[in-house]
């Protein structure tokens, strides 16, 4: 029996793409759950706060200090972890034009749409369709493939919501001059590390289901008489 080959390619052009964001979804996804608990947190001692409970100033300064640091961490890992999934769209896509699938953006023009401001809260999710479609392993020659059914636009639909969230919490945060408002920033925040805790799960699942069914159109083009 043939040995099966690994998804680490040799061959010129074609590439494992997934191993660095994988690593960096794991970190994003650990810094989300992370902020949810320091949040949370933060949450209430502003509770006892509002409710006239006494709170000892140290306890105060030590909660938002761990915030801080919680943040600029969850900072960090979300650029990490966008930065590694640009990377990610620019190697399956080489890779599909290296498995030579009905596929026409570039890596490059890929990449790009992430890029340039009002397409890309639409553009990057009707290429990954696309990639998607012209990837299924089950489709026939000139035939239009299939998509998981839901998954992308949940996927996509999450992650916008997620951004609006973050945005929304950080510039809270920045403006709040009162409790009430700092409770109100939490409370954004809290959604923001909540959200990005289940997109980063489903971006991990889209990528690995993108890997599998180019795995299996590169491993049906290497049998023997091809």
């Amino acid at each position: 029996m043939p040995e099966r080959k690994s998804l680490r390619y040799t061959e010129p052009g074609f590439r494992e793409p997934s191993g660095l964001l994988k690593a960096a979804l794991g970190i994003f996804i650990a810094a989300a759950v992370l902020g949810v608990w320091s949040t949370w947190l933060e949450l209430e001692v502003l509770a006892r706060l509002a409710a006239g409970d006494e709170v000892a100033e140290a306890e105060v300064l030590a909660s938002d200090s761990r915030q801080v640091m919680v943040v600029n961490l969850y900072v960090l890992a979300l650029l990490f972890c966008g930065a590694a999934y640009l990377r990610w769209v620019f190697l399956v896509t080489r890779n599909a034009r290296a498995l030579e699938l009905d596929f026409r953006h570039t890596p490059a023009a890929m990449v790009l749409w992430y890029l340039i401001p009002v397409a890309n809260l639409w553009q990057p999710y009707r290429t990954m369709v696309d990639l998607f479609q012209a990837s299924d392993p089950q489709a026939n020659a000139g035939e239009t493939g299939t998509r998981p059914t839901g998954l992308l636009e949940g996927w996509w639909a999450l992650w916008l919501l997620t951004l609006v969230s973050v945005g929304l919490g950080f510039g809270l945060s920045f403006a709040a001059e009162t409790l009430p408002a700092y409770m109100q920033a939490s409370r954004m925040l809290l959604i923001a590390f909540g959200g990005s805790v289940v997109s980063g799960a489903l971006t991990l699942i889209v990528v690995i289901m993108l890997n599998a069914r180019q795995e299996t159109l590169w491993r049906r083009q290497k049998r023997p008489g091809r």
